[in-house]
Parts: C-alpha cells; structure tokens; sequence
C-alpha cells in the first residue's frame, strides 16, 4: 500500500474553474508550494473520462447490489463488504501520522479496490497494471466519499461554475467538512464532477 497525500482543508487557495470542449480544467493558486505541487502530481496520474465513467457504473452497481444509497457511511460500505470499523486503524498501521481524514480515504481506497475487483466484467480494458488499479481504487474511494449526484447538486445549487474565486474558495472548504475529506480531494472531485456532468448538462 502507498501512502496517501492529503493536505489540510484550512489552507487558502484560489481556485478557477472554466469549461473547454473535452472537460474542465482548475487552474489553482495555492500560498503553498507544496500543496501545489501535490495537487499538479495528482492530476498528472488521473483516470481518463471512460475510466471514470465505468468506476461510476461499478459503483452504483455495487451500491444496488447491497441495498445502499449514494452517500451512505462508509464504515456502513466496509462491512457490506467483509471489512468492519476496526480495519479503519489495521489498514493504516503503517502510517500513523495520518489524521481522521486520511485514514478514511484509506479505508475508502480499500473498499474501492474491492469494488473495482467484484465487477471487473464491467472494465473496458482487459488488463490493468498496478498503477492503474491504485488510480481506479482512489477514484471509487472519492465516489464513495462524494458521490456524484449530490455533489453536482450541491454545486448546482451554489452556482459554482459562474462564481467568484472567494465563493468558490468557500465551496471548496464546504465540500471538506461536509464530506469529510480533505481540500486536494476535495478539488479533484469537483473536476471529476465537472467532467462528467457539465459537458452532458448546459
């Protein structure tokens, strides 16, 4: 297992957003150089929109299979799927300097990994190598956490596509506390959400 990087969701930062003709890009000042560079490494190993897709499918698929919602605790996921709460703190022994948050993504990333595995029929690609197994896995993890709908919903709501930078850096902090996840996290989704919706909704 690789450890997870995540930043803390009270780091301020700009952000921008604007739509191109395949998806959408963020453009984001942070104060911090690091937390920059985090956020520019994740992006550089992001899925592809049809991987994206998929994931989104096995989701749902799994969520129905078990008689769950989107948006459902993921301690509640866990034990759908063989691992209970106190694998919360087993899954990241070796990293105890992880906060609550990171240890959920953890946890989140091994029920993705379970889910990505239990519908590997519904993959378009017939083989996956380990990076790229990681990278669905995290992809779920986020889907889990921040399921598409509601979060599309919610920045609906807000209007975040046409917002200002200070709103929309509040909406990015919303987004941490309400999911409980961190601001690097937090960014993807709102991308990954863009990606999916906004080019399918005007």
């Amino acid at each position: 297992m690789k450890e997870v990087i995540m930043v803390n969701p009270n780091i301020y930062m700009a952000v921008m957003t604007t739509a191109g003709a395949v998806g959408l890009t963020i453009p984001i000042v942070f104060f911090s150089g690091r937390i920059r560079d985090d956020l520019k490494k994740s992006l550089e190993h992001d899925i592809s929109r049809e991987q994206m897709e998929c994931a989104e499918k096995k989701v749902a698929a799994f969520l129905s299979k078990n008689s769950l919602f989107p948006g459902t605790d993921i301690l509640t996921i866990g034990k759908a799927l063989g691992i209970g709460e106190e694998n919360v703190s087993v899954s990241v022994s070796n990293y105890t300097r992880l906060n609550y948050k990171e240890q959920i993504f953890v946890f989140a990333r091994q029920c993705g990994y379970l889910i990505d595995d239990m519908f590997v029929s519904m993959d378009f690609q017939a083989e996956k190598n380990e990076a790229a197994m990681k990278q669905i896995a995290d992809y779920i993890a986020a889907a889990l956490l921040m399921p598409l709908e509601d979060v599309y919903g919610y920045l609906e709501d807000i209007g975040y596509w046409n917002a200002s930078n200070k709103i929309r850096i509040r909406v990015v902090k919303a987004l941490c506390k309400k999911y409980c996840v961190g601001s690097i996290m937090a960014l993807r989704r709102i991308r990954e959400v863009g990606m999916l919706k906004r080019d399918k909704c005007p």
